[in-house]
């Protein structure tokens, strides 16, 4: 595996968020005219760093860096649904936490998922990410 900058391929972009369910996020069917008109506004960027995930060289997921400003920013890790399952959420935060930690230098950085998201919660706790608490009316 291997974690790339993402330099404005919104073809690419939009095509692994427009082809995949996201069922653990607000907005589970991504629609290609919200993708692109983020991507115009500067979404991607501002104040955000954003990833590709590679596998044999084909982009299998993001990841997307929040608040990269802040001394604690805040992440979201996207995989196309045939890449689930297979160890890349670990691995993908392995990388997440060396960068941040020790490239810029972060104290401490934040995820979040549903109780419901057993993979997610999995990856977490294999990549050493410690539970603070359920947000019960968020």
């Amino acid at each position: 595996m291997e974690i790339k900058l993402f330099t404005g391929e919104i073809d690419a972009l939009v095509h692994l968020l427009t082809q995949n369910i996201w069922f653990y996020h607000t907005n589970q069917h991504v629609k290609e005219e919200t993708v692109r008109a983020a991507f115009a506004e500067g979404y991607y960027e501002n104040d955000r760093e954003t990833y590709w995930i590679l596998v044999n060289g084909e982009r299998v997921g993001l990841i997307f860096i929040h608040d990269i400003s802040d001394t604690i920013p805040l992440f979201d890790i996207r995989l196309d649904a045939n890449c689930r399952g297979k160890g890349y959420g670990v691995q993908a935060l392995h990388w997440l936490q060396a960068y941040l930690f020790e490239v810029k230098g972060k104290i401490r950085i934040e995820g979040y998922t549903r109780v419901d998201n057993i993979g997610m919660r999995k990856c977490f706790s294999k990549a050493g990410f410690v539970k603070e608490g359920y947000l019960r009316n968020a």
